[in-house]
């Protein structure tokens, strides 16, 4: 009785933490891109993508979306995901009243809905803002807030592909399982370009250290769209 019962603990601590650090160890990323669609990014990145067979989600501005629909439908069509993003990416959302908060999201999913069809199911505040007023007003539009995790700083100006690199490589080392780049323009006009050049380097890295990039739905288990 008393071996057997050797053998039991045995078990409880040895056995069970390995299969949890088998789950936990899972090398699985989602690739999110922010403040699309642009002129000058978003086609060049989803280029990217392509060529490498990479699934993406892209969270995109409402008033982008009605400028150039035909770049969120090009999107679309090549399997990415839309999520939205905000019509105006207001950096005073939280003062928002209720009223321009459900214009902020609804207006988004009207626009999308009307270039792909189909209606986000997934939410992107600006700045990852939140506030108690947000999150009726996602309760309100069946909106999820979806966040990041790794945030690859690629919006700073003056940065390198070396830097955003080294900024996804130390999150990715504290178990972050979201990327956050971004192929628009919203506030620094140029940083979609670094996106572009540092997007080939990440991929590289993650393939070379047998990290998977798989669809943003896997890692959070909620799908896109409502209809």
């Amino acid at each position: 009785m008393k071996n057997l019962l050797k053998i039991t603990l045995l078990i409880i601590v040895f056995v069970t933490p390995s299969i949890a650090f088998a789950q936990d160890s899972l090398k699985e990323v989602a690739l999110t891109f922010d403040d699309g669609p642009s002129a000058s990014g978003t086609l060049l990145i989803t280029k990217i993508l392509t060529e490498n067979k990479i699934p993406a989600t892209f969270f995109q501005m409402g008033e982008n979306v009605k400028k150039m629909p035909e770049i969120t439908k090009e999107v679309f069509d090549n399997n990415f995901t839309i999520g939205n993003h905000s019509y105006t990416h207001s950096k005073k959302m939280k003062a928002m009243t209720r009223l321009e908060l459900d214009t902020e999201l609804s207006k988004t999913q009207k626009i999308i809905f009307k270039t792909i069809g189909k209606t986000p199911n997934w939410f992107r505040s600006p700045y990852g803002l939140t506030s108690p007023k947000i999150k009726k007003a996602l309760n309100k539009n069946n909106l999820k807030q979806v966040l990041w995790n790794i945030d690859s700083e690629d919006w700073v100006k003056n940065t390198s592909t070396t830097t955003v690199l080294s900024n996804i490589v130390d999150r990715l080392n504290k178990n972050g399982k979201i990327i956050l780049m971004h192929d628009g323009e919203a506030g620094n006009a140029n940083y979609h370009q670094m996106t572009v050049d540092a997007l080939p380097y990440v991929l590289k890295y993650l393939e070379d250290n047998n990290y998977k990039v798989v669809p943003l739905e896997k890692i959070i288990l909620s799908k896109p769209y409502t209809k």
